[in-house]
């Protein structure tokens, strides 16, 4: 619950200080360094240590790949469907990955989750 507090804590700074001459206008830019080059490589140094590897792992780390993995074979037939179009050429060849793509889904979302 604390952290919501921060957030919002942060957006009325944000908010606030947007109003100050002495603030530059650009001082998003430093924040966002900051965050993204000190803050959040230090986070990952302190918590990264502490992660024990066991089977609990698995389904987290598998999920992430396997969204990857289906993302990709989604946006490449979307691309080679495009491509073919474009070239005039029949696009049927391209069916299974629509067809696979649309029972993994299903099957995903029906059986598993």
């Amino acid at each position: 619950m604390d952290n919501i507090f921060l957030v919002f804590i942060c957006l009325a700074l944000g908010f606030g200080l947007q109003f100050l001459k002495s603030f530059p206008k650009n001082g998003y830019v430093a924040l966002n360094h900051f965050v993204i080059y000190i803050s959040l490589p230090a986070l990952a140094l302190y918590y990264i240590p502490k992660i024990e590897v066991s089977s609990a792992l698995l389904y987290p780390i598998g999920v992430a790949w396997l969204g990857f993995a289906l993302s990709f074979i989604f946006f490449f037939s979307l691309l080679l469907c495009i491509l073919f179009r474009k070239l005039k050429l029949a696009s049927v060849f391209f069916f299974p990955f629509w067809l696979l793509w649309f029972v993994f889904v299903f099957f995903f979302f029906f059986f598993i989750v």
